[in-house]
């Protein structure tokens, strides 16, 4: 009898140490995939505002400065939701990795990757869009348009460094 009830504690505290030990892993997967739902989200805005800085949206403008400081202001957008969806990307491989799962991590990883080199590369257009429209300010003699122009070209081109 002795065996038997040792038998059964025993199975009794295996059951109850796996059960303990998979609510945080089956937690920790649930994060990680509410973390990667809100980075598809962000990759979503930030390829909406790259599409909308390619010639949508701006129809109401008459100056072309206009037009050009309007698809540069997308492409910031688009980096900041680059940046933010890289940031939940790291989260979800966290989260990942926590618990066990070392495949979608390396897919949460490389996720990270193409979002920074993303916003890199519209940071980059984003310089280009705005110097196009100080230029066209410069020549339209509209000074306060070009400081504002030429300010955003500063802060992209601070934000490009900090990305290296």
């Amino acid at each position: 009898m002795k065996v038997f009830a040792g038998m059964f504690v025993l199975v009794l505290l295996s059951c109850m140490a796996a059960y303990s030990v998979a609510g945080p892993i089956s937690n920790l997967h649930q994060r990680a995939e509410d973390w990667e739902s809100v980075a598809k989200t962000r990759l979503q805005i930030a390829a909406d505002h790259d599409l909308q800085a390619n010639g949508s949206g701006a129809n109401s403008f008459t100056d072309s400065g206009d037009f050009l400081e309007f698809y540069g202001d997308e492409k910031f957008l688009a980096y900041e939701n680059y940046q933010m969806a890289s940031q939940h990307w790291e989260k979800a491989s966290r989260a990942y990795e926590s618990a066990g799962n070392s495949i979608k991590a390396k897919q949460a990883r490389d996720s990270i990757i193409q979002c920074l080199e993303a916003a890199r590369r519209v940071l980059a257009e984003g310089i280009d869009l705005h110097m196009r429209a100080k230029d066209q300010y410069q020549a339209a003699n509209n000074l306060s348009q070009k400081i504002q122009a030429l300010e955003k070209v500063a802060r992209n081109r601070e934000r490009l460094i900090e990305m290296k």
